[in-house]
């Protein structure tokens, strides 16, 4: 079951990172992807536009199924190692690996075993705030994927988990200056006295 699981992330890292690998957010789209509100208090407020934040998670959820789907119907997405594998996503395992048994692992004839793999895509769009200065925000967004994945084989079934984090882009944001920087009690400084 090891090779199971070890091919569904397998699978399913390259059906991540071949879906990230075009273009995710044009760079005028990561401009328009966040929006500025100014409040009648000259306070700035920040929000996602949310017709290009719907269209970066249905671009990547849409790219990573197509990958997955692909992948169910061949040995692999990309791989450039294809000597165990025959088409249909078949891998040879010795029969021993069916007992479950260590000492019988590597025995027995090398049967050709179907993998079926069953995906399933969530996508979200996630934000990290970091103070830079005095009223300055370094604003970085990402995009994190999980895609859960289940290899059914004739003899056991294992599902897998694979996460990622994308870096969609970053902006920073300046803040007003204020006059009077402190925290109150402050301590007014000393006025020199001449005699």
């Amino acid at each position: 079951m090891d090779i199971a699981n070890t091919e569904a992330k397998k699978i399913a890292s390259e059906a991540i990172n071949n879906a990230i690998s075009e273009e995710i957010v044009k760079p005028s789209e990561m401009d328009d992807l966040v929006v500025f509100h100014q409040k009648n208090t000259g306070k700035s407020l920040v929000s996602f536009n949310p017709k290009i934040y719907s269209k970066i998670l249905a671009t990547t959820t849409e790219r990573i199924h197509k990958n997955l789907e692909q992948a169910s119907h061949q040995a692999d997405v990309n791989s450039e190692n294809k000597k165990n594998y025959i088409p249909g996503t078949v891998y040879y395992i010795p029969l021993g690996l069916s007992t479950n048994n260590s000492l019988l692992a590597n025995f027995g004839p090398k049967i050709p075993v179907k993998m079926t793999i069953v995906g399933d895509v969530t996508s979200k769009v996630e934000t990290k705030i970091k103070e830079s200065g005095i009223n300055n925000t370094y604003l970085e967004v990402f995009l994190d994927v999980e895609v859960n994945t289940q290899i059914v084989i004739p003899f056991s079934s294992e599902e897998a988990k694979i996460t990622s984090t994308i870096k969609l882009g970053d902006l920073f944001v300046e803040g007003d200056v204020p006059e009077f920087y402190g925290v109150p009690p402050a301590i007014t400084p000393k006025e020199n006295k001449e005699d």
